[in-house]
């Protein structure tokens, strides 16, 4: 993707990007649909009223169903405009999707550098209720498990009812232990009515992340959108 959306005049603030992985798949058709669009709207509205952060984190979006789309190139949230889904009747290009969250992620960082900008590692966050019709995820998975032991990004997957868990688990990051060793992280499963909690932790999360030091441990909220979550 060519499109690179530059900086306001001035605006040096160390930057954290989130690219979010959207299924807007058949299967996400009705209420899920609709709460993921409402969760997102909560997520911007969150983000615009912390004013550091909104000058610091940018947001990608790329939706994925028969075809995959980049809807949002990386831009602070207050030049986004939030997109409504609908519901794809065709398939779900999971992989190609991740794919291109990777590109963009790459393109982005590269840009940075060029600036002489400060960023954060960027997330890359998938969420899907299905599982994916183009092809095996084994050679993804294994990029995914390079890129995320050299720091290059951190990538969670978000399964919602239905989803295939496993595929999400083989696609899955590592995370750098305090010991130097590392760690395959697990995908999360989201209950389908939880949409807004999950974007309020996401959020929260982004906060937190942007205000720590790029490699230290951080401690996140607790997920209470996760499916079997107790305090």
């Amino acid at each position: 993707m060519g499109l690179t959306v530059g900086m306001p005049e001035g605006n040096m603030e160390e930057k954290t990007l989130c690219c979010m992985v959207l299924d807007d798949s058949g299967s996400m058709d009705g209420s899920p649909i609709q709460q993921l669009n409402d969760g997102l709207e909560f997520f911007d509205k969150d983000i615009e009223e912390d004013v550091r952060l909104s000058n610091g984190l940018e947001l990608a979006l790329i939706k994925f169903g028969s075809d995959v789309e980049v809807i949002q190139e990386p831009a602070l949230i207050y030049d986004v405009t939030m997109p409504t889904l609908t519901a794809d009747s065709g398939l779900t290009s999971l992989n190609e999707a991740v794919r291109e969250a990777i590109r963009t992620v790459e393109d982005r960082k590269a840009y940075y550098k060029q600036s002489k900008m400060t960023y954060k590692r960027p997330w890359i966050v998938v969420l899907t209720d299905g599982a994916p019709t183009d092809g095996d995820v084994s050679a993804l998975a294994s990029q995914i498990e390079t890129d995320t032991k050299n720091g290059s990004y951190v990538l969670l997957t978000i399964g919602v009812d239905g989803a295939d868990m496993g595929t999400l688990n083989q696609m899955a990051g590592y995370i750098k232990k305090e010991d130097g060793s590392f760690e395959k992280m697990s995908a999360l499963s989201l209950e389908s009515a939880k949409f807004s909690e999950f974007f309020e932790w996401l959020s929260k999360s982004m906060a937190i992340v942007h205000a720590s030091k790029d490699g230290e441990g951080v401690t996140m909220p607790e997920p209470t959108w996760m499916k079997g979550f107790v305090a």
